[in-house]
């Protein structure tokens, strides 16, 4: 009975030990337009104060594969607009995934491209 004792007070302790799991960062697009004619797409987007986010286009070309767009950072109160332009019109899948530290989160648009 010693023995065992000794192996289980050690995992008792590592389990209480482990860090709390981290809060993801919030994530939303306010508005994502495209003007006509333009072959342009704007998002607005609110997110944690200073989160650096990158944006990808989901693209089907034989599989889905993603597309960079690029990466910004939020201004001091979490405001950042996305102006994109792209080649071809038609419906764009626009993805955001924005970190703040080790937190992260993520939102999605679906746009038309005119």
């Amino acid at each position: 009975m010693r023995v065992l004792r000794l192996f289980v007070l050690p995992a008792i302790l590592a389990v209480a030990a482990l860090p709390a799991l981290a809060e993801a960062v919030s994530v939303q697009i306010v508005s994502a337009t495209s003007n006509a004619g333009s072959r342009t797409a704007t998002l607005v987007v609110k997110t944690s104060p200073n989160a650096v986010c990158d944006a990808q286009e989901e693209v089907n070309l034989h599989g889905v594969s993603h597309v960079g767009l690029g990466r910004k950072t939020a201004d001091p109160d979490g405001a950042l607009t996305w102006n994109f332009r792209f080649d071809y019109p038609g419906p764009k899948h626009i993805t955001l995934t924005c970190s703040a530290g080790s937190d992260r989160g993520s939102a999605s648009a679906d746009v038309t491209v005119q």
